[in-house]
Parts: C-alpha cells; structure tokens; sequence
C-alpha cells in the first residue's frame, strides 16, 4: 500500500502478497474485499470520497487476511558499540558547530577515527565470519 515515502517519516507497513498464492487465502480475500465493498453504495460520493473509501476497504481487508513482512536488518554487523561511537563522534560534531576551538576539532577528529575504525572493525570480523562459515560448507559438500 506505501510505496512513496511520507513527510512525517511514519514506517510503510508491507504486507505478505506472496501468500496470496495460496488458492485459499487468495479466495478468503476476494470474499472479504467483496463482503467490505457491499456494505455502501458509492453513487452519491465525489471522486475522492470513493477513491479514500476503497483504499480504505483494500488496506482493512489487507490487514486481516494477510500478514505483515518484518523488515530484515541490513547490517547484521552494526551493534551497540558501533552506536554509541557513531552517537559520541555525533556529539562533539554539534559541539564543534556551537562553538569551533582547535581543542573542540581535534577531539572531534579523534572520535571521527574511533568511529570509522570501529564500524570498519566490526564489518570485516563480519564479512569474515561469513566466509568462513561458507567455506566450511564448500568443504562439507566438497566431501559429500
């Protein structure tokens, strides 16, 4: 249903159509979307009152006989640590932006490289457990 991101930076919910694959809850939705839609005339409604009220319709509908996706997490590597340097470096950014001091950049620069050496740290042991564990399992099939 939200394909064009809103101004107020609310989630998009993204539903599970795959599943509408299935013969049954493929029928089980048209039912509803028909049960929905015979509830109220649209003659005596303007475009957009028709257009909100099958939107509407679509995404209760939607809502009901279909789950939702959980979004999956992008980067697996990126954990607290990383966090709280990013939010540290962060900090000293906007106490450079307040007041600028030689003392205030040079602090700053030190947690810039902390930061990057951090996440670029917890990236590559990452990336590394991932080609290990791949390896392990060419192996595996290699012996097979």
């Amino acid at each position: 249903m939200c394909t064009v991101t809103s101004h107020s930076n609310k989630k998009c919910i993204k539903f599970d159509i795959g599943r509408l694959k299935d013969s049954s809850i493929a029928d089980n939705y048209i039912r509803a979307i028909e049960n929905n839609t015979g509830m109220q005339t649209m003659e005596d409604m303007n475009i957009e009152q028709k257009w909100n009220f099958t939107k509407q319709t679509i995404h209760n509908t939607v809502t009901e006989v279909i789950s939702t996706v959980q979004n999956k997490s992008r980067n697996q590597w990126f954990d607290n640590e990383c966090q709280e340097t990013i939010d540290e470096r962060n900090v000293l950014r906007l106490k450079i932006t307040q007041k600028r001091t030689r003392a205030a950049e040079e602090e700053y620069k030190v947690a810039r490289r902390i930061a990057k050496n951090t996440c670029r740290k917890k990236k590559k042991e990452f990336e590394e457990s991932i080609l290990y564990e791949l390896d392990d399992n060419v192996r595996i099939m290699v012996q097979q």
